[in-house]
């Protein structure tokens, strides 16, 4: 046999005499551990050369009280490499924070054929996987972020996560990165506006962490709501009708200066476009998304004003751009603007739809 440390009867703070307790020949002090709950991991080889295969118990102790780990193997396998002939295998799992004790007793013939009870003790500390979930509470479609849930195991590979909607999973992935666009990728823009369910896995399973800061200990399960841009931003230099006829009324034409209609069209500032940019408004931050138009209706009130319409991009603005009749405002000056007003209707791709009356006074020359 080989040299060993033998333990003292009773280690400081420990109540049962493990050697007298299991009728050991001598028990072996080993290392104290240290790792995580859900993580398993392995005893090392004592290498001792057994006559026969001997027998493999795992015992453990909660202080003085015998409890059962989560996962437990202790077996005997033939060494086909040199050195002893036998190799002793065990692996145990823990899935609880706390300190235990864990025995490892060997019975069998050594080479002086006398039958030995070997015992090995180890102290193991187990303790949470440490997570701060950097999660917000909402995403919005368009949002690039990325969340991590590595908790510090050993294995990065074995990572995994599955996410899911109330009905359905969208994503099933390998990894620890989960990457919140492909979220809102993998479903219908006016199909949004749910509660999405992240589950990270390590090895197949949910795991239990620890929030270092509230010292919180939860399941590796997150949620947050997906959200849709609901708001239409528009951009002109026409007035809302109930504005105009506000300021008409209480005889503000000085506000309502009128508005050549054929300046150059790449202007920024053209009388003759209406810019609109789907948007939400997260925090203090704005999130402008060109729209997708459908369902457009343009029309004037008169309808000699208008005699077609076009649509150009200007990310994140999809531009409408009106073509004016001119010769119904051939004679129409400055001093001597028409008043027209156009309506404007249309659905973007989040399902939200914009309805509105402009008003401006209008004329063909400077």
């Amino acid at each position: 046999m080989l040299a060993v440390l033998l333990a003292p009867l009773l280690t400081r703070g420990q109540q049962v005499d493990f050697r007298r307790a299991h009728e050991l020949s001598l028990l072996i002090q080993r290392d104290t551990l240290s790792v995580l709950a859900g993580q398993p991991f392995t005893l090392s080889d004592p290498e001792w050369d057994w006559r026969t295969a001997p027998t493999c118990t795992l015992i453990v102790y909660s202080r003085e009280q015998q409890v059962q780990p989560a996962e437990q193997e202790c077996s005997v396998r033939i060494r086909n490499d040199a050195g002893p002939k036998f190799r002793v295998h065990s692996r145990v799992r823990f899935d609880v924070s706390n300190t235990f004790t864990v025995l490892r007793i060997l019975e069998g013939q050594g080479q002086d054929k006398r039958v030995y009870r070997y015992g090995e003790q180890w102290h193991v500390q187990v303790r949470w996987p440490s997570l701060y979930p950097l999660l917000d509470s909402e995403y919005w479609y368009g949002e690039a972020a990325v969340f991590s849930f590595a908790a510090g195991h050993e294995d990065l590979s074995a990572y995994s996560y599955d996410v899911e909607t109330a009905n359905r999973t969208l994503l099933s992935e390998q990894g620890w990165f989960v990457p919140i666009d492909r979220i809102w990728k993998s479903l219908a823009p006016d199909n949004l506006n749910m509660t999405i369910t992240i589950r990270g896995k390590y090895k197949g399973s949910t795991f239990f962490y620890q929030n270092p800061l509230s010292k919180q200990v939860s399941e590796s399960v997150w949620q947050f709501e997906l959200k849709s841009p609901n708001r239409i931003e528009d951009v002109s230099l026409w007035m809302a009708d109930s504005t105009f006829d506000e300021l008409k009324a209480a005889g503000r034409l000085d506000l309502l200066p009128p508005i050549p209609m054929n300046l150059n069209p790449v202007n920024k500032y053209n009388p003759r476009e209406f810019r609109f940019s789907s948007y939400a408004v997260k925090r203090l931050s704005f999130l402008m998304f060109m729209p997708e138009i459908s369902d457009v209706s343009v029309t004037s009130t008169p309808p000699d004003f208008l005699t077609g319409m076009s649509w150009r991009t200007d990310d994140p603005w999809r531009v409408l751009v009106i073509a004016p009749n001119l010769d119904y405002l051939q004679d129409r000056t400055a001093r001597n603007p028409a008043e027209v007003s156009l309506t404007i209707r249309f659905r973007d791709q989040f399902g939200t739809s914009f309805h509105r009356t402009y008003k401006a006074r209008v004329y063909a020359h400077q």
